[in-house]
Parts: structure tokens; sequence; C-alpha cells
């Protein structure tokens, strides 16, 4: 479904990067503009809760159904070694949370967090709880 979003309807959630998400539109995202105007087209023709967009070194953008969009910035600048499977860590991330009941835009920063964790690994990786819970805690060290 990655280039072929648009069959969907009434959806809950759905990760789009922002190549994904300009060929979902058909047209090139050049800007930030392009790029907020692009996720809520897509939002709206889903008929989603949200549209979650990852943008590499600028983090991730998630558009909800009430007009809000969340913008969430890349969580750790360090090193990226492999984004293999980075994608995958973000899906899997989100759905967990919210299926535990977290609120989107929490679910869409803590899924920023397991990916970052993620690239800095080489191949495709997993992200163990424990790895979560220590960047969790050292983010929370650094706002102190």
């Amino acid at each position: 479904s990655r280039y072929d979003i648009r069959r969907f309807r009434d959806i809950g959630y759905v990760k789009q990067n922002d190549a994904e998400l300009s060929a979902a539109v058909g047209r090139d995202l050049p800007d930030e503009a392009a790029l907020m105007a692009a996720g809520r087209e897509l939002l709206a023709e889903l008929s989603a809760d949200g549209v979650l967009v990852t943008r590499g070194e600028q983090g991730m953008m998630l558009f909800s159904r009430d007009g809000t969009v969340t913008d969430i910035p890349v969580s750790d600048r360090s090193e990226v070694y492999d984004v293999s499977g980075a994608g995958d860590t973000c899906v899997a991330t989100v759905i967990l949370a919210l299926a535990a009941g977290i609120e989107a835009p929490e679910a869409a920063r803590l899924s920023n967090v397991a990916s970052g964790i993620a690239v800095r690994k080489l191949g495709t990786a997993t992200v163990s709880a424990a790895e979560l819970s220590r960047a969790l805690d050292a983010q929370g060290d650094a706002a102190d």
C-alpha cells in the first residue's frame, strides 16, 4: 500500500514518508507549505483519523482529523548508520502505543524516538522496550 494508499477509505492512521506522500497526491512537495497542503489533502481524501508523515532529518508531522498538525522534530541527531526498517519501527511503535490507549501525538513522538534508535544500528534492527525506556529517560533528563 505504500504507493497505493489512496485505495483505502475510512481508516484509522496511515504512515507515509515524504516521497510516498508526494506520489499519493501526484505532485512534488518542494517546501513545508506544499507538504502541509498534501498532508491535509490525503487526510481528507482517506477520511482517516490521522496521517503520519516521516521526513528523515526533519522529523515527522502528524495530521489529525480534528485539524491539528503536530510537528515532531528528530529526537536524536546523532549519526545515522542504516535507515533499513526505520519505517517499520515507526509503524509498529505507533500501532502498539495506540493499542495501549496512548493519544496519537504522543504515540507519534514515541515512534520518533524508537525510529531514532533503529537507524543508529546496522541492518534491519529491532528496538527493545529497555532501549526505548532508556532513550525516553535520557530525554527527560535533558529537558530538566
